[in-house]
């Protein structure tokens, strides 16, 4: 997939958590990008098709497809008439997701910069592969594949399957929230 990422990196930068993501979602890798979603701090949000998401931040994936739902929602002929979970779930399938995370770079809190690592405006571009949660969030708003950037800094294709959603780990910020929620 040849799609410039550096709109990406610029959003990354609106997170407010220390590795900043950014999701863009594209039609063709020719178009730019439709929608595009950054992480947060933001506990709860809403979601197009969930209603309410709890959880401890907000991830770019989660942002990216809820700011698609919305514009999708609002795109349909009839006001009045609600989009059914079916019919969204057909009209995001024609869309690519493509997630990045970036790093300040800096030398002096000893950070080391590898020969494979990309730099773009002082930002490292590291290995973006989507969490469990946005992997089940992916799955349930309809997408089959998402592209993210990999060790050798090229966009990879990754296929969503619900039997392999266990291999996908957790961010350490679910770990925490799952052990503050059940003690």
């Amino acid at each position: 997939m040849n799609i410039n990422i550096i709109p990406l990196i610029d959003i990354s930068r609106k997170g407010s958590i220390n590795f900043h993501y950014a999701s863009g979602i594209v039609k063709t890798s020719k178009s730019g990008f439709i929608t595009t979603g950054y992480n947060d701090n933001t506990p709860t949000f809403r979601d197009f098709l969930c209603r309410k998401v709890q959880c401890s931040a907000k991830h770019a994936e989660q942002a990216a497809v809820t700011n698609l739902c919305k514009k999708l929602a609002a795109r349909t002929r009839d006001s009045k008439k609600k989009l059914s979970y079916k019919d969204m779930r057909r009209k995001v399938k024609k869309y690519k997701i493509i997630t990045i995370r970036s790093r300040k770079h800096n030398d002096r809190d000893g950070s080391t910069k590898r020969d494979n690592l990309t730099t773009i405006d002082n930002y490292d571009i590291l290995e973006a592969p989507p969490c469990r949660e946005c992997v089940k969030f992916l799955l349930n708003h309809g997408f089959r594949h998402v592209y993210f950037m990999d060790d050798n800094n090229k966009i990879v294709k990754l296929k969503l399957d619900e039997d392999d959603i266990d291999n996908f780990s957790i961010s350490d910020a679910q770990k925490q929230y799952k052990r503050n929620k059940y003690n």
